[in-house]
């Protein structure tokens, strides 16, 4: 493929022209406002920036021409010049609130380097200081982080010689002062010979510099702009359902006979009337439910009796418009918090009073369990904690290993003034530096600083126990923890506390409606023989356990969704299955795994032909037990395609144990946003992880790993995708035969390498490999010689039975530490690519290609600002096109 069509249509790379924003005109006959008249000097400039929607008046007619600007006023502004994209609100400064008028522009401003802190907390916590007013200095600096991020080359060319006051600009600003008066955004005050660095910043002079920004001209520093995809979440029409076998409505009778006019009320009794034609059907069977809200559904079971053959499928759907949903658990809705009052004598933070909302959920929800989980509409709720959202760090130490820590610093005094023990809990890394635990505490000690916890209440999830790691693993002394569930902490924004003695849930600054889980588990399960089942348009919503555990083959879920998840996921294959197919489906909310596959590895290969294909995941997953939105174990043959993973506080895809594995076609954007480990594609060790292929997909914008290859990883191919903005793209952790060859890597940290294996011949000592856990799963993992599948296996991957570790053979194809780890024909704009030092003794590079993001052999003349791609210019032969599409 030439490349016109690559980066026009699939990067959307921009042919970046002279002015910020075409179309942008100016055209004002007079004023709309009382205080601006035609004769004065910013007047063209006041009404350009009215018109065009990027600053409003102030009240009334009135514009405030020469009052003081804030530095909230200016985030707002540089926002809606951005086009106001969407931001979840985060509580990155302590003094931004939620639904202030500058909420989510400072968050974006803060997330894309445009602001920073005015100070700091003892503890690190950040201040914005939203009305404070901003001096021209300032604002020089704040639009010169903006024309960066606008990808504006902001080298200075000129001096501030011309200015009388120079001296007075602040070395921290000079930079940004020469720059904005080179371009002429900074014309100087007075008669253009001071420029007043310290001086308050106003309205007018605010207008005048976004007129003049908007009409210059800049050179930009490099060609690309965020890769984008032709669509990102493709939706699916519903067909409406006109000659079902069964019908199923709100208002129907478990006494009727099913039509569709006399409907019957509840999913059992459908179950039970599908049994029932199943005895003289001759072809599918098709229950439809009309729309409603048909709330609690426990645990629904199908047997053999209930599933379906190939020739004789059961579906159940929905007809109509609205939605069919099922609802384990309870809504609240924004109308039913009300501010607290005095009544309310509880040791709440008294500068937080103000803004604590409150929900009588008596009759609703009478208590809130260890794990009971509150979903807002945006993602899990915050349990009221200390700090708000910075970990506390080096101030703990071990006492007793499996119960007791030691608080250190500052903790003693904050931890002794708490208003009770009852209840607390702490979270955070408290025995691996990647494993989120939460544990109750069950005393605190004053005089010695000792917090003992009380295991027998903690609950562990996907088979972790107390023994498997002891607190402080390793003897580290600053792991970092929060403590939370006290009223003392509720004092930030989307906080809950929930009081069992009186049933009422208090939230810091409520806001929309909140959904809490009832102790309900599972809305149904499919054991081994419920077949050929389909559902369709379908949504399970709330439930504290998994939405579906599966244990039966040939299930289809299409168009449905699945929200507020607090289980190990919201379909939970628990053992191997064949055929299960997802499309078209949202999946949101959830705290664990979106779709979790576990199953074990058939050494026969036996495609299990299960599908992903086309489903939106976005605001999932908190950061622990290694949780991500698509999990597939020991599987083989597994398609993910064509999806859209957004807005992940962990991972999106893991693949462990699993064999010819396809990912392709996928957007992966705003992962890893919690945690700082693992990947958003993520797979580690064991011979049984072969075959897998990660194609043609976008990973973007993800703040530390794409995909990680973790402990020896071996077998993977890595090709055809485009990595855009992120902090590493692939981490290899070791291994061996892993090809990662034409890829695109953009403006971001490139690849990096790990020992792994090769650390022993590095250190001398090759002989105690057999020592090790990875070496012994690369060896003895597979079938042995003369076992069933062995020439199955052999005829594959003859490497794996022909491994030696001795470091006289170094090079040889035999020798475990000649790696072939292949990294071939892959291109850098503005990041190197290159494996690590350590890997490349072994590995082999060849053919990659690193360019600037403006001088390389592909833009057609980047210096005048021309990036498209010249004729006859080779690129990867990669169809883009039909990523993020089905």
């Amino acid at each position: 493929m030439k490349t016109k069509r690559i980066l026009s249509v699939l990067l959307a790379v921009l042919m970046i022209t002279a002015t910020f924003a075409a179309g942008m005109t100016v055209s004002a006959s007079s004023s709309t406002y009382s205080d601006v008249t035609e004769d004065m000097w910013a007047y063209d400039d006041i009404m350009y920036v009215t018109e065009n929607g990027l600053m409003n008046g102030t009240g009334g007619s009135s514009f405030s021409p020469a009052v003081s600007l804030t530095r909230s006023m200016v985030v707002t502004v540089l926002y809606r010049m951005e086009g106001s994209p969407r931001t979840n609100f985060t509580e990155l400064f302590l003094d931004v609130a939620d639904r202030q008028f500058y909420s989510e522009a400072v968050i974006w401003a803060k997330q894309n380097g445009i602001v920073t802190a005015t100070s700091f907390t003892e503890w690190g916590e950040e201040y914005f200081s939203p009305d404070r007013d901003i001096t021209r200095q300032e604002l020089a600096t704040m639009f010169v982080r903006f024309a960066k991020y606008k990808n504006i080359d902001t080298a200075n060319t000129a001096s501030l010689d011309k200015f009388t006051d120079k001296a007075s600009v602040a070395d921290w600003a000079s930079d940004a002062m020469k720059w904005a008066t080179n371009v002429g955004l900074i014309n100087g005050t007075g008669n253009g010979t001071t420029l007043s660095p310290t001086g308050k910043a106003t309205r007018e002079q605010f207008a005048a510099i976004i007129h003049r920004y908007c009409e210059a001209e800049f050179k930009y520093v490099h060609a690309f702009a965020e890769p984008q995809t032709l669509s990102n979440y493709t939706e699916q029409p519903y067909s409406l359902v006109s000659d079902a076998d069964v019908y199923v409505a709100v208002d129907g009778n478990d006494q009727n006979p099913g039509t569709i006019d006399k409907p019957l009320a509840t999913f059992a009794a459908a179950k039970a009337k599908v049994q029932e034609l199943k005895k003289t059907a001759k072809d599918g069977i098709v229950v439809a439910f009309k729309a409603g809200n048909y709330g609690t559904l426990d645990n629904l079971t199908f047997d053999a009796a209930d599933g379906g053959t190939k020739d004789l499928p059961i579906t159940y759907c929905k007809y109509g418009d609205g939605d069919v949903i099922f609802q384990n658990g309870v809504t609240i809705l924004e109308s039913e918090f009300k501010l607290i009052d005095d009544s309310d004598d509880l040791p709440f933070p008294s500068d937080a009073r103000p803004y604590i909302y409150k929900a009588d959920l008596s009759g609703k929800v009478d208590s809130f369990t260890f794990k009971t989980r509150l979903f807002t509409s945006t993602g899990v709720a915050t349990e009221a904690r200390l700090p708000d959202w910075n970990y506390y760090s080096n101030v703990t130490t071990t006492v007793d290993p499996r119960a007791s820590i030691l608080l250190q610093g500052y903790l003693p005094s904050k931890v002794g003034a708490f208003s009770t023990y009852e209840g607390l809990k702490v979270n955070g890394f408290l025995r691996t530096g990647w494993l989120v635990d939460c544990f109750p505490v069950k005393s605190y000690d004053k005089a010695t600083g000792i917090l003992t916890f009380d295991f027998e209440k903690a609950t562990f999830d996907n088979g972790y126990t107390l023994d498997s790691y002891v607190l402080m693993e390793e003897g580290r002394t600053d792991d970092l923890i929060f403590f939370s569930n006290l009223p003392d902490f509720l004092d930030n924004t989307g906080e809950f506390w929930f009081d069992n003695s009186t049933s009422t849930l208090y939230v810091y600054r409520a806001k929309g409606n909140y959904y809490v889980d009832k102790g309900i588990g599972s809305f149904m399960t499919l054991n081994a023989g419920a077949e050929y089942i389909t559902f369709k348009g379908l949504d399970f919503n709330t439930t504290s356990g998994s939405a579906v555990v599966l244990d039966g083959d040939h299930t289809t879920f299409d168009l449905c969704t699945f929200g507020n998840i607090g289980g190990n996921a919201a379909i939970y294959a628990k053992h191997e299955v064949m055929g299960l197919h997802v499309y078209n489906s949202e999946f949101y909310n959830f705290v664990d795994a979106g779709i979790k596959l576990d199953g074990v590895i058939s050494y026969a290969l036996e495609n299990t032909d299960n599908r992903i294909v086309n489903n939106y995941f976005h605001d999932f997953t908190l950061p622990q037990y290694f949780s991500s939105a698509v999990e597939v174990v020991n599987d083989v043959g597994t398609y993910i395609a064509h999806n859209y993973f957004y807005e992940g506080g962990h991972g999106a895809i893991r693949w462990d144990g699993s064999i010819d594995t396809i990912i392709e076609y996928n957007v992966f954007d705003k992962m890893m946003t919690k945690t700082q480990d693992f990947g958003a594609d993520y797979t580690y060790h064991s011979t049984t992880n072969r075959g897998n292929e990660v194609r043609y997909n976008i990973f973007k914008n993800i703040p530390v790993y794409a995909i990680y290859l973790d402990n020896d990883t071996c077998g993977q191919e890595i090709y055809g995708n485009i990595f855009y903005n992120n902090g590493t793209s692939i981490v290899q952790n070791g291994g061996r035969e892993n090809k990662i060859h034409d890829n695109v890597f953009i403006k971001e940290g490139g690849i990096t390498s790990n020992p792994g294996f090769y650390s022993y011949i590095a250190d001398g000592n090759p002989e105690e490999i057999v020592n090790d856990q990875y070496y012994h799963r690369y060896v003895n993992d597979k079938p042995a010689v003369g076992s069933q599948y062995y020439e199955l296996w052999y005829s594959r991957w003859p490497e794996l039975y022909s491994i030696n570790i001795d470091p006289e053979k170094l090079g040889d194809k035999d020798c475990l530490f000649t790696t072939f780890t292949y990294l071939h024909n892959n291109a850098g704009f503005g990041v190197k690519v290159n494996n690590a030092e350590m890997i490349r003794q072994f590995g082999e590079d060849i053919g990659n290609k690193n360019y600037s993001m403006d001088e390389n052999p592909y833009f057609v003349n980047p210096a005048a600002g021309d990036y498209s791609i010249k004729d006859g210019a080779d690129f990867f032969d990669i169809p883009y096109e039909k990523i993020g599409r089905y």
